[in-house]
């Protein structure tokens, strides 16, 4: 069981659902279009983040399930989330002290250079195919990993469809 949390409003953002709507589903799509390092990170962020988010908010977590256990499950049901643990955690500090033990490596298929030009100065970026190599050796596209995890929330979140008789 967790200890009574409950989300501190940030930037309008005020429950996981909206999270989910205004941070994570626009991720996937700006990383959809533009396929870059940045967005990369940006979905991946998001995505395990969920997590924290639903952990503290009482409307999806009325069991309150500490982080530990919400993890554990939702885990198990969605592997890519582990994937996406250790790429979020690299992209933070630059290396992981607790992997899921799930990533061993990744590459970037360079396709092509965005510049962009302002008062700060030019500035480039590098759209790109990702491709994660697991532990066991096989390697997935980060867009199918990533496409999993949306496809978690996104049932995890959408409401109950009203059965027609």
């Amino acid at each position: 069981m967790s200890t009574n949390k409950s989300i501190v409003p940030v930037l309008g953002i005020e429950s996981a659902a909206q999270f989910w709507m205004e941070i994570a589903q626009p991720n996937f799509l700006r990383f959809h279009n533009d396929p870059t390092a940045r967005e990369a990170f940006n979905l991946c962020s998001s995505l395990w983040h969920l997590i924290d988010w639903v952990q503290i908010d009482h409307r999806t977590n009325p069991q309150n399930l500490s982080l530990g256990e919400l993890r554990k499950q939702f885990e198990t049901e969605c592997t890519a989330l582990s994937a996406l643990h250790d790429i979020t955690t690299v992209s933070k500090h630059g290396t992981i002290e607790k992997p899921r033990g799930i990533v061993s490596a990744s590459k970037a298929n360079i396709q092509g250079v965005n510049f962009y030009f302002s008062s700060l100065g030019p500035v480039s970026e590098h759209p790109a195919s990702y491709t994660i190599q697991l532990a066991n050796g096989q390697e997935v596209l980060l867009h199918e990993l990533l496409a999993s995890a949306y496809s978690f929330w996104d049932k995890f979140f959408r409401p109950p469809q009203a059965s027609v008789k």
